[in-house]
């Protein structure tokens, strides 16, 4: 896993499976998690989507079974026919578009565990 750390000690990772190149980013806060498209990141206002702990765990779930599609109540998700996915929050319309090889990168990440959630305490 990669780690990088901005301005206001947010700390993003991505998949150590991912290239040089674009991936998704995935930033825990508190109890929610928060996710960005590399591809926007010199943008002055880079889409991002937020979600609760729960509906995190859902949409890995989800990104790593063979759905085409799937609603966990925060988050949508749409698997496209070239293995490309859109992500659309429920709340907030705002959407990311990850390529296929962007996907299969994350997947590898979630499968390894690169991604969860760490524990806060109570």
């Amino acid at each position: 896993m990669h780690v990088s750390v901005n301005g206001n000690g947010i700390k993003w990772r991505k998949s150590s499976f991912s290239g040089p190149v674009h991936c998704v980013e995935v930033a825990h806060v508190g109890h929610v998690t928060v996710v960005r498209d590399s591809k926007q990141r010199g943008c002055l206002a880079p889409a991002v989507l937020s979600v609760s702990g729960d509906a995190w765990r859902l949409a890995t779930l989800q990104v790593c079974s063979d759905r085409s599609h799937g609603v966990n109540g925060e988050l949508a998700i749409k698997r496209l026919s070239d293995g490309s996915q859109t992500w659309r929050s429920v709340r907030t319309g705002v959407e990311l578009h990850f390529t296929a090889a962007e996907i299969d990168a994350f997947r590898l990440g979630v499968l390894d565990g690169q991604f969860d959630r760490p524990q806060l305490a109570a």
